[in-house]
Parts: structure tokens; sequence; C-alpha cells
């Protein structure tokens, strides 16, 4: 062969099976990468060893195998073989090709040129040190639990601590804005708290604006304390969230402070401030907390070194 191989084959070409002994070289080095539509390629490895590459997840995957190891290719997954100096391999070609094709390999495609481009980039020594790291990889995702980090547990029972606070916010919020609501509506002007606090008439308005001011700070400071359990969540998490403002978390955020909003415009309303401007401006800054407090908690969840306990 044009890499060195000595190539010994028993093949029925109408059918796509076979068998081929191939040999390495004195020096060893890739084959040609390929793939088949329907024919599988079981490898058992004589002498030696040899690492098989594929295309998997769109990434090239090496895997090892030793003296009297076998495997067994994929229809329609790219592969190549890496042969070191002096060793046997016995391939069994299995299946049938196509109908109305002669050929089952697919040499000279984008993907295989690539793959056979970037295996001859590699060394032996640079391919083994992958080869390595690669089954440390898999290694470690395939562990029990018994197996994993010991942040593991502590992760998820902050992770499900936090959520479950945080999906109870919306209950406490309507509670406080339904509580807002009816009672400032049955206040009567000349009913017994008006009376006992003998508010006078004209300024009769001010009671139940003064419930509206009051559950409206309530509810920005539940804003607030959904923001730090969302923080503290951020901070569990073991990977980079793909999103920053396309959350639902993020939407309940701004739900719950446009509740405060509503309260506090309410509030201002009855107390006969300007609401308009002051509505303008608070809308504006509600927007801009809104911002920096998801930019706060996108780069909690991006640090590194996280320690998945709360402070």
């Amino acid at each position: 062969m044009e890499n060195g191989e000595k190539r010994f084959r028993l093949t029925k070409p109408s059918e796509g099976s076979g068998y081929i002994r191939t040999e390495a070289s004195s020096t060893g080095g890739w084959q040609n990468a390929h793939y088949h539509e329907q024919v599988l390629e079981t490898y058992v490895v004589q002498s030696g060893w040899i690492v098989a590459c594929e295309l998997r997840d769109a990434a090239h995957r090496y895997v090892l195998y030793n003296a009297g190891e076998v495997f067994t290719t994929s229809p329609l997954v790219v592969h190549n073989i890496y042969m070191p100096a002096n060793a046997v391999i016995h391939t069994v070609k299995h299946g049938r090709t196509p109908p109305g094709k002669p050929v089952d390999r697919i040499e000279k495609a984008a993907e295989p040129e690539r793959m056979t481009a970037a295996n001859k980039a590699l060394g032996e020594a640079e391919l083994l040190a992958m080869v390595r790291q690669q089954a440390a990889l898999l290694a470690s995702a395939n562990t029990t639990p018994t197996e994993q980090d010991s942040s593991a547990k502590p992760y998820n029972d902050v992770y499900r601590h936090f959520d479950n606070l945080i999906w109870k916010t919306p209950a406490w919020s309507v509670a406080v804005l339904t509580i807002a609501f009816v009672g400032a509506s049955n206040l009567k002007e000349d009913g017994a708290i008006a009376k006992f606090l003998d508010i006078p008439t004209d300024q009769w308005s001010y009671l139940p604006s003064s419930i509206f001011l009051c559950m409206g700070l309530f509810l920005v400071l539940l804003s607030y304390i959904l923001y730090r359990f969302r923080w503290h969540q951020a901070g569990t998490l073991p990977q980079k969230p793909k999103s920053r403002f396309l959350k639902s978390q993020a939407v309940l955020q701004l739900f719950i402070s446009l509740e405060a909003l509503a309260l506090l415009g309410v509030a201002l309303w009855g107390f006969g401030l300007p609401v308009q401007w002051l509505l303008s401006g608070l809308v504006v800054l509600l927007l801009a907390l809104h911002i920096a407090l998801e930019n706060s908690i996108f780069s909690n969840a991006c640090t590194e070194n996280k320690i998945y306990t709360p402070s």
C-alpha cells in the first residue's frame, strides 16, 4: 500500500463482504479515513496495538485497542486506523453494498479528507497522549454517583433548595398584590380605621395610598430577595448558562418588579404626586436595575472554581 502496509485480501465485490489481513510497515502510520453506507468493518488486533479514530458528535474520538481486542464500525461514521510499526490486524467486512453501487467505501468527501489530514499531522507520542486524555474524560463521565466528585450532592441539594424558593415567589407576590387591593378597597371614608386614626375627610385617600406604598415597598424587597436566591443558585451551576436574559426566571424577576411598580404608582397617585413623570423615571430605573441584576447573576454563573455552599 502507499503507506507501506501489506494487505492480503479475500473479497466478494458484488456483496461488499470480505476479509483483509493487514501488516503494518516498519515505521507504522495512518490509513485513509473513509465511511460506509451499509457495510460494517470488524477489526481484530492480532499483534501490537492500533488506534481507531471516529467522527462522533462533530469531534474526533481516539480509542486504543490492544492485541486480542475487537471493535466494529458503524454505517455512515467516518473512521480511520493508526497502526504502529509491525502491528498486525484482521478486518472482516460484512453487509451489502447499496443497490446499484459497486463500492460502499466513501473516501473522497470533505469529512474523510479532513480527518485524514488531521490524523497524519499527529505524531505517535502526541496521538497516545490524546488517547489517554480522552479515555480519562470518558471514564469521568461514566462514573457512578458514589464515584462522582464530592461536590455533586451539595450542588444538587443547594440548587434544588433555591429552585424551590424561587418558584414560590410568584405566589408570594400575587398574595401581596391581592392583599393590597382587597384591603384598600374595603377601607371607607367613614370607616372604623379612618375614625380611629382621626384622618380628616380631605386626607382620607392617604390611608389606602399608604397601604399601596407599604405593599409596593414589600414587593421591592421580595424582588431583591428573589435576586439573591437566583444569584446563589447561579453560583452552583456546573457550567455556563446559554442565555443572559431569555430565561423564565429573568421574566419572573421582571414580573415581580412590575407588580411593585404598579403598587407604587397607585400610591403616588393617591398622594397627589405627578405620577406620569415619576413613573417614567421609575420605569427607566427598573429596566436599568433589571439589566444590572441579570448581568450580576450571569457573571456569578460563569465564575470559575465555584463552591457549592451558599453564603
